[in-house]
């Protein structure tokens, strides 16, 4: 097998070996990631140097060679991918350790706590329930006196003379 630089489009070409090894050679450039362009040249490709990674590990028996160009495109992109792994990787520890460190922070002086909800992705306070109970001072108003002469419920001040809303609305439905 051979892998080569294609320019036009920014990819490496697997040549697979023609005659017996062939399949084996598709089926383990398939295994390591690569793509294919389809019908009807069949051409297997790959961005990246993840799939070219894999088939160093795994070479296929008819062997593995690599064009003087496919060499240098594959290093630079496979430098340039794992600096973005080990970025990758200090992004995560950063955020489990700003993780830490903000819950430390959530502690309340005044002996409520927070703390990080990890469904709904909010901070939610702890409330210590109140040492004395909290009575409601709230008197609720005499019903009026006049009541509608239908039904008998109490009549406010925005609904007509003798009649209650509902009694009216009906009434209003009965006639239509």
């Amino acid at each position: 097998m051979r892998l080569t630089w294609d320019e036009q489009n920014s990819y490496f070409l697997a040549e697979l070996t023609p005659g017996d090894k062939w399949r084996e050679d598709m089926e383990t450039v398939k295994a390591a990631g690569f793509k294919t362009t389809g019908p009807p040249s069949w051409q297997w490709y790959a961005q990246k140097a993840a799939p070219l990674n894999k088939l160093r590990e795994n070479r296929p028996s008819s062997g593995l060679t690599l064009t003087e160009l496919a060499l240098q495109k594959y290093q630079d992109i496979n430098s340039k991918e794992e600096a973005k792994a080990a970025l990758k990787a200090q992004l995560v520890l950063a955020r489990k350790e700003a993780e830490k460190q903000v819950k430390k922070e959530l502690k309340c002086k005044d002996d409520n706590e927070y703390y990080f909800d990890e469904d709904i992705q909010c901070r939610c306070i702890v409330v210590r329930p109140a040492e004395t109970p909290s009575v409601s001072k709230f008197v609720r108003p005499e019903p009026p006196k006049e009541t509608c002469m239908i039904c008998d419920d109490p009549l406010y001040l925005y609904e007509s003379k003798n009649i209650c809303i509902w009694c009216e609305h009906e009434l209003e439905k009965q006639k239509l």
